[in-house]
């Protein structure tokens, strides 16, 4: 198998020279697992809280999410701009090359996340002002904490992106894990044992950041592999950071005014309440076990593409967006059956409030169909990112969520009330789907690193 190949060279010849959709599959396995896992990590937290702290706290912490996201952002912008980056070096096999850039993106994603502190404790202010009073002083307190945790998170989405890049998602995978169990921890004793609600959920993360940057420091400094870094003969070059700012500024804006438009739809859902927030929330929560699916196969293509493209294997290319839309087809079937046949026991889970089964039943059975267009719009993306074209992808985002999403539910709102952000979900991901797919004959298979 793929996996039990450890020399680079021949991981990367597999890629580049073997069966397309075997070794997407190989890729996928442990990057679907990891996804998993990452999914289990909001749903562990969610339990904990929804259980134990009560609807406000879980609301509160529902809401103030999209605004961190805004932030983190940042680091996401910078894995995009990695996975494309690196895995085109890893195609033309120039491996010193490679270290170094894979030195200045984890260099560049610290300095950013200390930056970015303070900000976060700034916008703490004026988004907790403007929401309902009965969840306002626990958004604050949630944002402003969490700001503590950001360096963690920084360097932990810079891991999973290189890992990634290099085509080894099993090592991203292993350290998910290791992240969930820690995570199960420290909510017990912070959440459920102690009772610190809000500080426990924060403190739940950051110590389960912090031993884990521990692995990740081991793994990419200390370890002996053809990868190991050493901080000893970086230094900044600037020829590197114009090709990153060019890449990653489209992919950072993508997400972060994806984040801001969340933000905004959850600004319209806190009118009904935090009965209602905490639905969304719930139903966030188990969507996205069908949801992320697709976008690790997306980051796949993005992978096996970007390092094709590095060895001018252009042909092979069409083949890997094709084997691509067929797995996130299939996998998209299978989550989607899952989750709709599974919905009544899981949203039960996490509250006894009958007001909030009922908005959490009826968001799953709306948008969860959407899942389909949202596979497409990751695996053309995808392509995008590995040719380093990004802007699409961020006017593709961009259009989804602010264009056909926002101004969706601001004119069905008084027609459809609460529901309109659900409709809204379904409506955007089919559009931006159709439109990303007449692209496709567009492409121009080459570079633009």
């Amino acid at each position: 198998m793929l996996f039990q190949k450890k020399d680079s060279a021949l991981r990367i010849e597999a890629i580049l020279n073997g069966p397309v959709f075997r070794n997407l599959i190989y890729l996928a396995i442990p990057s679907v697992m990891m996804s998993f896992i990452q999914i289990l990590m909001p749903i562990s937290d969610a339990l904990f809280v929804n259980n134990i702290s009560g609807t406000h706290v879980a609301s509160a912490i529902s809401y103030s999410q999209p605004a961190l996201n805004a932030i983190i952002a940042l680091s996401q912008g910078l894995g995009v701009a990695a996975l494309a980056m690196i895995g085109q070096l890893q195609g033309k096999k120039d491996f010193q090359k490679t270290k170094q850039l894979m030195l200045q993106f984890l260099v560049t994603a610290i300095v950013l996340s200390l930056i970015a502190v303070p900000i976060v404790v700034l916008i703490a202010f004026p988004i907790s002002q403007n929401v309902t009073r009965e969840i306002s002083d626990n958004v604050f307190q949630y944002i402003s904490l969490y700001s503590l945790v950001f360096p963690f998170v920084f360097m932990d989405s810079m891991y999973v992106a290189i890992k990634n890049a290099l085509g080894k998602p099993e090592d991203a995978f292993i350290r998910s894990l290791i992240m969930l169990l820690l995570k199960i921890i420290f909510n017990f004793i912070f959440i459920y044992t102690l009772r610190l609600n809000i500080l426990g959920s924060v403190l739940a993360s950051l110590c389960a950041e912090f031993v884990l940057a521990f692995w990740i420091i081991y793994d990419l400094f200390i370890k002996k592999s053809d990868f190991s870094l050493s901080l000893q003969h970086f230094k900044i070059d600037f020829s590197i950071y114009r090709k990153i700012l060019k890449i990653a500024t489209p992919a950072v804006l993508n997400s972060m005014m994806m984040s801001i438009g969340f933000f905004l739809i959850n600004l319209e859902a806190q009118k009904y309440g935090a009965i209602a927030i905490n639905g969304l929330g719930i139903a966030s929560n188990i969507t996205n076990i069908a949801f992320i699916l697709p976008t690790t196969i997306g980051s796949i293509v993005t992978t096996m593409i970007s390092m094709n493209v590095g060895a001018n294997n252009i042909s092979r290319c069409k083949t890997i967006l094709k084997s691509g839309m067929f797995l996130t087809t299939i996998i998209s079937v299978i989550s989607v059956t899952f989750v709709v046949m599974a919905a009544p026991f899981l949203t039960a889970l996490f509250t006894k409030n009958h007001d909030v089964l009922k908005i959490a039943n009826d968001a799953l059975n709306i948008y969860i169909y959407s899942v389909f267009a949202f596979g497409v719009v990751m695996v053309v993306q995808g392509v995008f990112i590995a040719l380093g074209k990004t802007k699409l992808p961020l006017y593709s985002g961009i259009a989804r969520i602010w264009l056909f999403r926002y101004i969706f539910i601001l004119c069905f709102d008084r027609i459809l009330g609460l529901y309109a952000i659900f409709w809204g979900n379904l409506f955007s991901n089919y559009l931006t789907a159709i439109i990303l797919l007449l692209c496709i004959p567009k492409i121009r298979w080459r570079s633009n690193i």
